[in-house]
């Protein structure tokens, strides 16, 4: 039993963990262990001045103004990115207003090829070597005659710059960081090599490395950085860089954290679109016309007529008879409907002569005077009993 107990919590433990972490990828603010970024998220979520924000929609359609736009962990998914989205997209973000922060990763998978990292690492290199971007060579049936030429880097054509391998001895900002006396924690063995003179450098190391660099585009700015770890939940837990938190929200009234190039995106129902396009007055008269054709076709439920009290039949049964007899028979035509029911029913079980049989129809038959009318009824109606007795 005790042995269940405990295989038990270990499972809920690992499942915990397994929901918690890898759920989402390196540097996601839906993360809360020392991978993600979900305290840097709270924390501006909890500045009053501040509306801190997930974008999980495709990037192309983010259109935010005067914003502070965070793409953390890059590195992890550059490769892709890069591909699926261009880098113009980032500076029309920064072109509206908008500071774009961009921080790469480690030194992984991402800036090396897998199948060639092995034969790097035994080769004998410069501490301050280029690294490609991403480092990708073609395959080639004749790879031993002919070496391929790699692709294209777009982070070095579009923007000027590139990442080294450099380790950080006495990171320390720059004049140009106005307001920024403390540099972010450094930890990933990188440095930017700025090939365009646009780009201002803003921490730099006593090396002269770059750590973080800023370049305007338009009424805005692109921040790029060698490094997320100081965004991590890890960092702001041992290494915290409030001064450099403070400093990119300085002038900004909303922080958004991408989510999309990170896995985390939504699908637009038919509600999305709805409300993408403005159309809740269509919706609403639609709902409407069909509420007045409901209407218009349901039957009215309206309440019974309350009948009067002497209106309502009370007694036993030959009273509701009479009753019924009274309103569809005429006092003229009483005898003649009663004789005309007891030729059908009752003479044939009664022997009456054939002489009395015909006066009873006479007396019936004959007509009745206009005065004394229910008199003369009654009377001839006795008569008839007697005939009908034998007594007469």
């Amino acid at each position: 039993m005790v042995l269940l107990v405990g295989l038990g919590a270990v499972c809920w433990r690992l499942l915990a963990i397994n929901l918690g972490a890898s759920q989402y990828a390196k540097y996601s603010s839906l993360r809360s262990d020392p991978l993600g970024t979900k305290v840097l998220y709270r924390a501006y979520e909890a500045m009053p001045e501040v509306e801190a924000k997930r974008w999980i929609r495709p990037l192309y359609m983010l259109e935010p103004k005067d914003s502070l736009v965070v793409l953390a962990g890059t590195g992890q998914s550059w490769a892709i990115f890069s591909e699926t989205l261009p880098l113009t997209e980032l500076q029309r973000l920064a072109t509206d207003g908008n500071r774009v922060l961009v921080c790469f990763g480690e030194v992984s998978s991402y800036m090396v090829d897998p199948e060639e990292a092995e034969e790097e690492t035994k080769e004998t290199e410069e501490p301050s070597r280029v690294l490609p971007w991403p480092a990708r060579k073609k395959e080639s049936d004749d790879a031993a005659e002919k070496q391929e030429e790699e692709p294209p880097n777009p982070l070095y054509h579009d923007w000027g710059l590139v990442l080294v391998s450099h380790r950080a001895v006495g990171p320390a900002c720059t004049p140009a960081a106005r307001g920024l006396q403390t540099p972010p924690s450094w930890r990933a063995e990188l440095a930017l090599q700025l090939e365009d003179e646009a780009w201002t450098p803003l921490v730099t190391d006593s090396a002269g490395a770059v750590w973080m660099a800023e370049r305007s585009f338009g009424r805005g700015s692109i921040v790029a950085c060698a490094d997320s770890y100081w965004l991590s939940n890890e960092s702001l837990a041992k290494d915290r860089s409030s001064d450099a938190i403070l400093w990119l929200v300085r002038d900004k009234a909303t922080v958004i954290f991408d989510e999309s190039r990170l896995g985390v995106t939504t699908q637009l129902g038919v509600v999305g679109l709805a409300r993408q396009y403005r159309m809740h007055g269509f919706a609403i008269g639609l709902l409407l016309l069909v509420l007045l054709y409901i209407w218009r076709a349901s039957a009215a439920f309206l309440p019974p007529d309350e009948l009067p009290a002497d209106s309502l039949v009370r007694g036993p049964r030959m009273d509701g008879l009479t009753a019924l007899l009274r309103q569809n028979i005429r006092p003229r035509d009483l005898l003649q409907t009663c004789h005309d029911a007891w030729q059908r029913t009752l003479r044939s079980s009664r022997q009456v002569p054939k002489e009395r049989a015909t006066r009873i129809k006479r007396l019936c038959q004959d007509e009745l005077p206009a005065k004394e009318l229910h008199t003369e009824i009654l009377q001839r109606y006795k008569t008839i009993c007697r005939l009908m007795a034998g007594k007469d």
